[in-house]
């Protein structure tokens, strides 16, 4: 009898999970923070920043291209990381409710694909982001994009910031769950893309941040 109940306490655990809505976030086209326990959607630290290129002195120190924003730690903080994955909506609504349907519907019977409005409108999938580990020094958080030249006892180094992947899984039209695929330690975070129009011409980048203590 115990084991008919759990049986059945696992199986109703597991479709539940199955059903479970994922909420649309308050703003499109960024990447956010999803608690899974409390299944919540929060807003990332948003910046931009230009790319920098910074010569090293007499090579002794190295010459970086970079991202840098003021203020050495993020207004979002990510305590129990092992409790978050990341979630980006590019502003879709078909398939999400009967007035998406229906105004996807209309679109297409004029021969408009919506998925060609949300693509000329900037609005990609997960893929255009790339999640960095920031370095902390006098007041900024700095993204490293290459690191060249410069000694360290004795030896020449080259690197950049460090990079994670992620695991990318589609919950609905439009919308992606974004999975880093290993623990992220403490430190400051930042997934970026680059900006569009302009700015994007002359290497400048959208940061979506946040710091996990």
């Amino acid at each position: 009898m115990k084991t008919a109940i759990l049986s059945f306490s696992i199986l109703f655990g597991t479709l539940a999970a199955a059903a479970q809505e994922y909420p649309n976030p308050d703003f499109n086209n960024e990447v956010c923070a999803y608690r899974k326990d409390s299944n919540r959607v929060s807003r990332l630290e948003k910046q931009t920043s230009e790319i920098s290129n910074k010569v090293g002195f007499g090579g002794f120190t190295p010459s970086t291209t970079e991202y840098d924003i003021d203020g050495g730690r993020s207004t979002i903080r990510l305590s129990d990381i092992g409790k978050y994955s990341f979630v980006f909506w590019n502003g879709s609504t078909g398939g999400a409710t009967v007035a998406g349907n229906r105004g996807d519907s209309m679109m297409r019977a004029s021969g408009v694909d919506p998925n060609m409005i949300t693509q000329a409108a900037g609005m990609n999938g997960p893929s255009q982001f790339t999640l960095y580990k920031m370095e902390v020094s006098g007041g900024k958080r700095s993204i490293i994009l290459v690191k060249a030249g410069g000694f360290s006892f004795g030896k020449k180094s080259s690197s950049g910031s460090e990079k994670y992947s992620t695991s990318m899984r589609k919950i609905r039209e439009g919308y992606f769950e974004m999975v880093v695929d290993k623990r992220l330690p403490k430190g400051e975070y930042a997934f970026v893309t680059l900006s569009g129009g302009v700015q994007g011409m002359h290497g400048g980048a959208n940061l979506f941040c946040f710091g996990v203590d």
